[in-house]
């Protein structure tokens, strides 16, 4: 977490965090049983929006996302995907 993405430093958050590397050329990726697809969302400096699914349900989490200008850069990952 770099301060100008975000506003705490790591040893400021209440919590505990386990960080793994994951591929995500195949999607969706399994992480406890929860299956997460990731897409690109339009920002200046980047940035991924995710939907969760478990079962039969679905959350989506996608923040400070762009309306406009629209995005005139692509992750390699990506392939030009869009969220369903």
């Amino acid at each position: 977490m770099n301060g100008s993405y975000f506003p705490l430093e790591e040893h400021e958050l209440k919590a505990n965090f386990e960080f793994k590397d994951t591929s995500w050329e195949q999607q969706p990726v399994t992480i406890n049983g929860f299956r997460v697809h990731r897409r690109e969302i339009n920002h200046p400096n980047g940035g991924a929006a995710y939907i969760v699914e478990h079962g039969s349900k679905r959350v989506a989490y996608v923040t400070d996302n762009e309306l406009n200008p629209p995005i005139r850069w692509r992750h390699p990952h990506m392939n030009g995907k869009s969220f369903y």
